[in-house]
């Protein structure tokens, strides 16, 4: 499926690359709200809530500010249970030192 067969109106949100522990793209959002549930209730952080409404709803920090402004401690649950990839983990390289460390010696 490459192609969508009804026109309308679509959200256009930013990416938030702010942190280098969490990617929010909240165009994959589908508004479940369970990484809202995962911060408010189990962390008990109280970063995520619902913003907006209508195609400018997003489930974002107040004032839909980047992560990295906030009191966020990027334990990273609203990660594991996001069920769309809207937040996923950045991808970092290893480094040398995990290299050397799980490496066979010669």
């Amino acid at each position: 499926m490459l192609e969508v067969k009804y026109q309308g109106e679509k959200a256009h949100h930013e990416i938030d690359l702010a942190n280098e522990s969490i990617v929010r793209d909240m165009n994959k959002c589908i508004y479940c709200r369970r990484c809202e549930m995962a911060c408010n209730t189990i962390q008990t952080v109280g970063i995520l809530s619902g913003v907006d409404r209508g195609f400018m709803a997003t489930v974002a920090p107040t004032s839909k500010r980047p992560l990295a402004e906030t009191k966020c401690v990027f334990c990273g649950q609203c990660v594991a249970v996001c069920p769309v990839g809207a937040l996923n983990e950045v991808d970092r390289p290893m480094t040398s030192g995990w290299r050397s460390t799980t490496s066979p010696r010669p």
